[in-house]
């Protein structure tokens, strides 16, 4: 029988994104109700805080119906990064990529002796 603190509602997604970032159950161990009150932030590298960052926008990704503490996770990473002073409060996002200046393509010169067909209206060859 598995226990578990967090309602069965608030974990509707699908196994796979359980099994990534799995809700901790404050019931079956100490670490998972340290984890549940946020108590191991302070100990951990920024490193390790930017990784369960990722984890969890990945969760909340996927995830139809996210558990309040996932979003209340996630803003107290970010704000733990930003205070370390590294990094902003939002992720980082990369510069918008430029694209490269376009070259006209290379059109051959025009010739002087470059002949129009004689059906051409402007070829010359038709009476005035």
């Amino acid at each position: 029988m598995m226990r578990s603190y967090v309602p069965p509602l608030h974990d509707a997604a699908p196994i796979w994104v359980r099994r990534y970032y799995p809700l901790p159950d404050p019931l079956a161990t100490f670490e998972q109700a340290e984890r549940w009150r946020h108590l191991d932030v302070q100990g951990r590298s920024e490193d390790g805080l930017r990784a369960e960052l990722n984890r969890i926008t990945l969760r909340l990704l996927y995830d139809p119906k996210p558990s309040p503490w996932l979003l209340e996770r996630r803003a107290l990473l970010r704000r733990e990064i930003a205070s370390r002073g590294d990094g902003p409060e939002q992720p980082r996002q990369s510069p918008t990529p430029q694209r490269p200046a376009v070259t006209p393509r290379p059109r051959p010169p025009e010739t002087s002796d470059r002949q129009r067909p004689s059906w051409h209206p402007l070829s010359g060859d038709t009476p005035s």
